[in-house]
């Protein structure tokens, strides 16, 4: 039988209320209170009884102190003489409690309990949530800037809507957070004047929903991403979770050492500086090497042309050069990538010589995208952002005879140096952006433009 347990704990940290009901239903269960560590609460096997909690508030504490200041000290001795023994405290955090029955509070002033809880909140809760909250915004800046540019890639990037959808829930338990403490600081105060402390209020229904709103969201944008992603994002967890620990163990060690709280700082947002930089500058050039080389790949070839390693993808393709051309199989790279939500699936198609071939650059090259529209009504909008503005007159898309692709509408690309090799296509539920290339643009014969329409078109 184990005599320590470790918990999760999440109320908010001015829940005194909360807080000294759920220690004592530990207590009541045999678990008593021993330390609060950085992510979990630590319960030592005790025999059951009833115990009362009282949660106070120190903001002139700190996480970097070497241990309790004079003044902590001459307050522990005190509460210890009307009963009251200190559980654990974490900075400003303070717990103590009290085997006896009806104990004397610890604290008989409600205005100066509100005052430290305020005090507290403006050291580290509100500076911590603000912070959260203007990353995300700035995260949505993106979005909308990416949106702007590419909004069907927005669409059909599943990772990227459920990563939105998490980064919303979070927003929203921030911004519920602040203001529920917001509002009950006010409350508190007002009540604090008639010399009462304000119960705190607990964690709401909606605050677990969230919870479990952010942790799908998460989930399913992992699952979502491709294998490359996938390995980028395991690898930069792997190094904020190394760079967390070393940073919390150097903290730890430096408080043992009994180092001044102003060295602990410095050295700990020192490491904290010197660890980021190397860890962004280590994941970007592992995450490149590991691209050139294929190490998160999914085990194709690769092969080196004037110092560069280049991956050889070989994937299957509905439409290749060899189909529209008498062109060797030989000597090309063909890739496919996908993208798919809930409400598109975009395929990007390419093929393109080898470096390493002789006359590469006069070898033709195959570029397309299928953008399959599962939500009819998304097609409209999805045909305005394919179509796109045109650029003054210089850069178009214009109409051509759709009959020969076998599809609803065609447009060809056209620019102020002549027509180009790429064609827009519409069919009943997707839409085809084509381009093949050579030296010259591309002029398609009916035999190719029927093929085109009868592979991609539905």
């Amino acid at each position: 039988m184990k005599d320590t347990k470790r918990r999760f704990e999440w109320f908010s940290f001015y829940d005194h209320t909360g807080l000294e009901a759920h220690l004592e239903r530990m207590a009541e269960q045999g678990w008593l209170l021993e330390k609060i560590g950085n992510f979990t609460w630590h319960y030592r096997r005790v025999e059951p009884k009833q115990v009362t909690f009282s949660v106070s508030y120190f903001p002139r504490a700190s996480t970097f102190d070497p241990g309790p200041s004079e003044e902590q000290e001459t307050f522990y001795a005190f509460c210890a003489h009307t009963g009251w023994m200190l559980a654990a405290a974490n900075a400003q955090l303070q717990v103590f409690y009290n085997e006896g029955e009806d104990p004397v509070p610890i604290e008989t002033d409600p205005v100066t309990e509100v005052d430290s809880i305020h005090r507290m909140a403006k050291k580290s809760f509100l500076p911590y949530h603000f912070a959260v909250m203007v990353v995300i915004l700035l995260y949505g800046l993106l979005m909308i800037s990416l949106w702007n540019t590419d909004p069907i890639r927005v669409l059909a990037d599943s990772g990227l809507l459920w990563t939105g959808m998490a980064l919303l829930g979070l927003f929203t338990m921030c911004t519920l957070d602040v203001g529920r403490y917001f509002l009950w600081h006010a409350r508190a105060k007002k009540a604090a004047g008639w010399g009462e402390l304000l119960p705190s209020p607990g964690r709401f229904r909606l605050d677990r929903i969230m919870y479990l709103w952010i942790a799908v969201s998460l989930a399913a944008a992992l699952l979502s991403v491709p294998r490359l992603t996938a390995a980028i994002i395991g690898v930069r967890a792997l190094g904020v979770f190394g760079a967390v620990s070393l940073i919390a163990s150097a903290r730890q060690w430096l408080k043992r050492e009994k180092e001044p709280a102003e060295k602990n700082r410095a050295i700990t947002l020192g490491l904290c500086f010197i660890l980021s930089f190397l860890i962004v500058t280590a994941a970007v050039c592992l995450e490149g090497e590991g691209t050139k080389r294929n190490w998160f790949g999914d085990g194709c070839a690769t092969y080196e042309d004037n110092g560069h390693i280049y991956v050889d993808h070989q994937d299957d393709l509905p439409v290749t050069v060899e189909d529209l051309t008498d062109e060797a199989d030989d000597g090309y790279t063909r890739e496919r990538e996908v993208l798919a939500s809930l409400l598109l699936t975009r395929y990007e198609m390419r093929q393109w010589p080898r470096y390493d071939v002789e006359d590469y650059a006069k070898m033709y090259q195959l570029d397309y995208t299928i953008i399959e529209v599962k939500i009819p009504a998304l097609y409209e909008f999805c045909k305005r952002a394919a179509l796109g503005e045109p650029d003054d007159g210089r850069f178009r898309y214009e109409p051509v005879d759709p009959t020969p692709w076998g599809g609803l509408e065609a447009y060809r690309w056209m620019s102020q140096y002549g027509r180009g090799g790429s064609f827009l296509l519409f069919y009943p539920d997707r839409i085809v952006k084509f381009s093949f290339y050579q030296s010259n643009a591309w002029e398609p014969t009916p035999t190719q433009m029927a093929l085109v329409g009868e592979k991609l078109g539905g």
